[in-house]
């Protein structure tokens, strides 16, 4: 496999007909979405002479089709037909452990019921996705970890079963761990607590590094955890934000509402001390958007990140 660009399918392409406008308007189901988005991303690496590979990033929204026979025949017919690489995200509701709330509020409005999950529960979980995606050719795996404290860290590891590894092994898959968005500064929104779960877990398991997530909030920003990162991540989601909120601008998008000068200064830190710092033979690199989009900007945000790579 060569340098993966990919951009994700997202729910809102269900929801929102704006959103739909961007990759064309067609019925709202995952094939038809990801038949629009393989087309989008095939027509790009063409135009580009084949510089990367083309990818879509398959999430929460297309769990259900890919948990079926009939969607993985569909999503693999498609794979086929326009010659593009499957990246799965692993739905939030399976993120694995405590939930690091400390509030019964918390507790009461938490989204993931994977809470509830025992580790033999999580990994039987895993497993059938890990066969699913295998089933439909992906060899590329993400998951978020929860939002929680340190002390509770060592519990996380206890849901990383060893059958889970031995799986990845037989189908030559990688699962990467993804940095927590650091709003409210979790313990794995920083990028030295993964790299210490990594060490623990083995050579199945990578590391996704997302910046868009490493900056909410965040007060400094560490250039030697940011050169860590573009050392060891498998997987990028490339996106950036004012440090506000979770935004997944694009590179080069400048929108009203948001801070020119912030966006400026972090896509400069984002190139310098990490993509310029990245090989990126054999990386995948996914372009996570949860908002409408024009062709201007997805073709700019792709100039951007081959300069960047130098690739």
């Amino acid at each position: 496999m060569s340098t993966v660009f990919a951009l994700n399918n997202s729910p809102y392409y269900y929801v929102n007909p704006l959103m739909l406008r961007s990759i064309g308007l067609t019925v709202p189901t995952t094939v038809r979405l990801v038949r629009k988005l393989a087309i989008l991303m095939r027509s790009l690496a063409d135009a580009n002479d084949c510089a990367f590979f083309p990818g879509i990033q398959l999430g929460v929204e297309s769990d259900r089709a890919l948990r079926s026979t009939s969607g993985r025949r569909a999503l693999s017919s498609i794979r086929e037909e326009y010659d593009v690489s499957y990246i799965v995200h692993f739905p939030d509701y399976l993120v694995p452990g405590p939930s690091g709330h400390t509030s019964m509020l918390g507790h009461t409005l938490s989204f993931l019921p994977a809470h509830l999950f025992t580790p033999r529960m999580f990994s039987d979980a895993v497993l059938e996705r890990l066969d699913a995606a295998h089933a439909i050719g992906s060899e590329t795996l993400v998951m978020h970890l929860p939002a929680m404290r340190e002390r509770d860290a060592e519990t996380v590891l206890t849901y990383f079963t060893p059958r889970n590894a031995l799986r990845l092994q037989d189908n030559g898959q990688l699962l990467s761990i993804e940095n927590c968005n650091n709003k409210g500064h979790p313990y794995f929104g920083d990028i030295e607590p993964i790299q210490w779960l990594l060490s623990c877990l083995g050579d199945r398991y990578g590391f996704c590094f997302d910046f868009g997530h490493y900056i909410v909030e965040r007060g400094s920003i560490d250039n030697k955890a940011l050169h860590m990162a573009a050392r060891t991540a498998s997987v990028h989601h490339v996106h950036i934000n004012d440090r506000r909120s979770d935004a997944h601008l694009f590179l080069g998008e400048r929108p009203d509402g948001f801070s020119r000068t912030a966006l400026e200064a972090d896509e400069r830190t984002y190139v310098d001390e990490v993509l310029s710092n990245v090989d990126p033979d054999k990386k995948v690199f996914v372009m996570e958007r949860n908002r409408p989009f024009d062709p201007a900007q997805l073709e700019e945000a792709i100039r951007r990140l081959r300069s960047a790579l130098s690739l």
